[in-house]
């Protein structure tokens, strides 16, 4: 069986099943994904060109995941990059902040090219580069 990639959801059951909380969950992606063509010119990524020659679907740059407890007013985000070809986590791909150290809970290998970049921040931080975020009323990071 090959890696599995970085994912929040095992991590998140296991903390809502051992803190017994009942945790919700937004996610959604960001950006589209690029590639440098032959020249060296990044070009964005679609699933498909339609009837008319128009790009359609794009492939997301990032994906993330708000994880929130509306009892205790407590969220985290957790970002993932959609890019396996990159090398490092380039400033272009880091929306905010990165405080994964500060969640115990969370044992991802956030610097695996192969796994998949990834790294958690605080919501209102994220918030200044997604401003499309539902509105939550969060206190503190989900640690």
């Amino acid at each position: 069986m090959g890696e599995q990639p970085n994912s929040v959801g095992p991590w998140a059951k296991r903390y809502a099943r051992d803190q017994s909380v009942d945790l919700v969950i937004y996610t959604g992606t960001y950006g589209i994904t690029t590639l440098p063509d032959a020249r060296g010119v990044e070009k964005e990524l679609y699933l498909y060109v339609d009837e008319n020659n128009n790009n359609a679907m794009p492939i997301p740059k990032l994906y993330w995941k708000v994880v929130y407890n509306p009892l205790s007013q407590a969220a985290t985000v957790f970002i993932g990059v959609n890019n396996p070809y990159i090398t490092s986590l380039k400033n272009d791909y880091q929306l905010c902040n990165d405080v994964s150290s500060k969640v115990s809970w969370l044992t991802w290998d956030k610097n695996s090219q192969k796994k998949g970049f990834s790294y958690a921040c605080e919501f209102a931080d994220f918030r200044k580069s997604v401003p499309a975020m539902p509105a939550l009323t969060v206190k503190s990071l989900l640690v």
